[in-house]
């Protein structure tokens, strides 16, 4: 793994009115073993068992070589699709290479290809050996057929120094992809290749920090989103209808409609995709556990028909989609907003109301969940917001801090960022601006000092995947409950910057201009948690685009403008049971009568 870089001109530079990244495709520092790539979609091997071996040649190549070959010559490789899982056969268009819901100004085009070759051998090959990257589509069954190929023949390909990197100009490809195919072809036993990475150079028209970081996030969430049955997809890598995120797919259509009053969205295209996220939640996910409750699961299956067999029925997730569902409707005038409001009045709140409290909700059996919203924080809140817009008994919250510290825990918008002092006189716009104001200097602290994350402006714990890609972590400065978690002062966690982006946003501002000199943000890459190590400054990314992150780093940024935060409280404020339920949480002040 390479240190993290912020020389600009090697990863992004300027080019008249359009920004250049070099986008990962493929990074060598990921085992061989891991299903994704760092695009967030899949990829898989090619080749025969008998005939090929790939493994990690240190942390900066993959080595592909042929032990055998059973005919005259054999080939194999990688392939890598972009953003999606390798079975979705999902294309980009090479000039708009974000959903076509962006508006065209501020779309990505692709301009090149790059692979680094960090050492090849063929002792006693063949003079026809080639490395070869192909740009796949797909024809109208189905199958894979290759639309543009870029070789390198045998003699520049053994020939050294090593490291060596070769560039393909792409910006004439016009028929929409979604693979991009490295392969070694003629090779015979004794043949290898170790390559590096593998990247994709991208044109972005320019624009200020806060608006790419609001690009990214909705381009790569938009990517995990399923447009034919309305679902957001847990994540990238994983195949359409395996894993569905209900709580990021009801918050995906209030995105939509905050990107609307952004200007970044088509607005009769946004609208409808507002509508068919609607019709999804509303006609099709299942509501349960039957008889004893009516709340959506935490994740479906199938389109959104099924309930994942391995899911809660969740009172928190439903509280929160539910919510924003209902916010996105109010923000586009869609008609179907008294039906979100019934289907909140629809729980029964009382069978989840326990000695004060607003249980977690059904185990996959039905039976109840013991745990209860109680800690300070977004994540009761919203649960105590919803129950009360819908008539539920009133719940309250234990005081400050929350019970680990984890940064979404007070940022998080359900539905709107938490602002002002609230009934029992918690000021949460002082905690929140006190929070990232630790958070922002966490790695200067000396007590978890981390040198190349303080010169590099990076900070930010939150719930996420961990770097090796092992689990899931609340990551977080610590609360009432639990210490400090920060992977060995090591750990970032890139949602949190946009979370927090409202209230600190010149130091969010310079970390996502260094990410993006890194090339851990760019218009196909978004790490979900990076570690940079205290040592020598090596970075483990994991680039998992899980759905629920990138949607609260999208709202952060777009809430870190005033208009839509005015936008979306003025939303709620026009619905009475909404207005009711936030006024009585949150006061208002004389002036505010």
């Amino acid at each position: 793994m390479r240190p993290l870089i912020l020389l600009t001109s090697l990863l992004t530079s300027l080019q008249g009115d359009d920004r250049l990244f070099w986008c990962r495709l493929h990074d060598p520092a990921s085992a061989v073993e891991f299903y994704g790539n760092a695009t967030g979609g899949g990829r898989a091997q090619f080749g025969e068992p008998a005939e090929l071996q790939v493994r990690n040649a240190g942390r900066t190549a993959w080595r592909f070589e042929f032990i055998a070959n059973q005919g005259l010559w054999t080939s194999g490789g990688l392939v890598n699709a972009f953003g999606r899982a390798v079975e979705d056969r999902a294309t980009l268009s090479p000039q708009a290479l974000w959903h076509p819901l962006i508006r065209a100004e501020f779309q990505p085009s692709l301009r090149a290809l790059r692979v680094e070759v960090c050492g090849a051998e063929s002792p006693a090959g063949r003079s026809d050996l080639e490395l070869r990257l192909e740009l796949k589509g797909y024809d109208d069954a189905g199958d894979q057929e290759s639309l543009q190929a870029f070789t390198v023949p045998r003699s520049p390909l053994l020939q050294g120094p090593f490291p060596r990197s070769f560039v393909f100009p792409a910006d004439d490809v016009s028929d929409p992809f979604g693979l991009l195919v490295m392969i070694l072809d003629r090779a015979v036993a004794g043949d290898a290749v170790e390559i590096g990475r593998i990247e994709a150079q991208v044109a972005l028209p320019d624009q200020t920090a806060p608006r790419r970081a609001m690009l990214f996030g909705l381009g790569a969430l938009l990517a995990n989103w399923d447009e034919r049955s309305g679902m957001v997809q847990d994540r990238g890598s994983f195949p359409l209808g395996v894993y569905e995120n209900v709580t990021a797919t009801a918050k995906l259509a209030k995105l939509i409609a905050l990107s609307l009053r952004e200007g970044l969205i088509e607005p009769e295209a946004g609208r409808a995709a507002v509508g068919r996220i609607a019709d999804a939640l509303l006609d099709t996910v299942p509501r349960g556990p039957q008889p004893a409750n009516r709340l959506w699961p935490h994740f479906a299956i199938n389109g959104g028909r099924e309930c994942h067999p391995g899911s809660e029925w969740a009172s928190g997730d439903t509280a929160y989609a539910a919510t924003d569902l209902v916010l996105a409707l109010q923000l586009t005038g869609n008609p179907r907003l008294s039906e979100a409001l019934a289907f909140l009045s629809e729980i029964r709140w009382n069978a989840l109301f326990d000695r004060g409290f607003y249980r977690h909700g059904y185990r996959p059996d039905g039976q109840p969940i013991p745990h209860r919203w109680e800690g300070f924080g977004v994540e009761t809140l919203g649960v105590t917001f919803a129950a009360l817009a819908a008539g539920g008994p009133d719940a309250r919250l234990l005081p400050p801090p929350t019970d680990d510290g984890s940064g979404f825990n007070l940022h998080a918008a359900y539905p709107v960022p938490p602002e002002g002092v609230d009934r029992d006189g918690y000021d949460w716009t002082r905690l929140r601006r006190e929070e990232a104001r630790v958070q922002a200097d966490w790695f200067r602290d000396p007590a978890h000092a981390n040198r190349f994350l303080a010169e590099r402006g990076l900070f930010g714990l939150s719930a996420a995947e961990t770097p090796d890609g092992q689990g899931y972590l609340a990551y977080g400065i610590g609360g009432r409950l639990d210490p400090a978690r920060d992977g060995d002062h090591q750990v970032v966690v890139p949602h949190y910057a946009g979370l927090a982006s409202a209230l600190v946003t010149a130091e969010a501002s310079v970390m996502q201009e260094n990410l993006e000199a890194a090339g851990i943000l760019t218009p196909l890459n978004h790490a979900d948690v990076l570690a940079v190590d205290m040592g020598n400054g090596e970075e483990t990314v994991n680039w998992l685009k899980g759905s629920w992150n990138l949607a609260l780093f999208t709202e952060g940024w777009l809430f870190s403008n005033p208009a839509n935060r005015d936008a979306a409280r003025q939303a709620m404020q026009a619905i009475p049971e909404f207005a009711a339920a936030w006024n009585r949480l949150f006061p208002p002040t004389q002036a505010e009568r």
